[in-house]
């Protein structure tokens, strides 16, 4: 004759297994949903990287812009003539070299 009843120490053995694998299932939703954090951050940051290379190409570019404004105002002032020009860019008259 075969018992339907597990015994108690089995009983005690399914529970602790059951318990465990519980615990495991838990810790591997857990893991998942990290995860998915994980991945979006990481898509988060990678948009970001995209939006950081855009803008230091945009500052490059509008670096190239004022250096050639930068040129059309000095050819358009006729660069130095006597000491005004010298003055002019920095505040300070030009020495003189040699007496006349």
């Amino acid at each position: 004759m075969t018992s339907t009843h597990l015994s108690k120490s089995d009983a005690e053995k399914t529970k602790v297994h059951l318990t465990i694998a519980s615990k495991v299932c838990k810790k591997q939703l857990l893991v998942e949903e990290l995860n998915r954090k994980l991945a979006d951050q990481d898509a988060r940051i990678g948009r970001l990287q995209n939006r950081l290379w855009n803008m230091g190409d945009w500052l490059v570019s509008l670096g190239y812009h004022f250096e050639e404004a930068g040129r059309i105002l000095k050819r358009e002032a006729g660069g130095r003539k006597g000491d005004e020009g010298k003055q002019a860019a920095t505040g300070k008259k030009r020495k003189k070299t040699h007496s006349t």
